[in-house]
């Protein structure tokens, strides 16, 4: 065997090593982003402020969370399915055992915890846009109902 390919052999394992600690980490963190997103709105949604003030800037919040966590969340989704197809690339290069993440981080698992965490945002979409299009709210102390 040649030095360059000692070389190789001796570094390549522990890349692939790195990579795949690198994968379940970031896996493990955006489920738990998830979870605890799909969560907080679950809950908050049955317990909606009655103002209309109030509404209206978690519509705002809801909006900009949008464009920040979401965006960022989309780029985290795609880029751990990068990460595993070249882990998995770089193992049947180089003749190495087959892998597959944990049982709670696999791809599978992020996919049907985003469903879910699509799912929770539009109902808690639909609770603000209800209220905020034909609710009864509380302004200045009185009940109003906006027209």
């Amino acid at each position: 065997m040649s030095p360059a390919a000692l070389t190789i052999d001796s570094f390549l394992p522990f890349d692939a090593r790195t990579q795949k600690n690198d994968y379940e980490r970031r896996a493990f963190a955006l489920l738990a982003s998830l979870a605890g997103q799909s969560h907080a709105w679950t809950t908050s949604a049955q317990q909606l402020p009655a103002t209309y003030p109030s509404v209206r800037a978690l519509s705002g919040e809801l909006k900009g969370w949008k464009t920040t966590s979401k965006r960022a969340w989309v780029r985290e989704k795609g880029e751990l399915g990068d990460l595993l197809s070249a882990i998995r690339m770089k193992l049947r290069t180089y003749g190495m055992a087959d892998w597959e993440p944990d049982e709670g981080c696999r791809l599978e698992v992020v996919e049907r915890e985003w469903r879910a965490l699509g799912e929770a945002e539009e109902a808690y979409s639909r609770i603000i846009g209800q209220r905020l299009k034909g609710s009864v709210f509380l302004i200045d102390g009185l009940w109003v109902e906006r027209s």
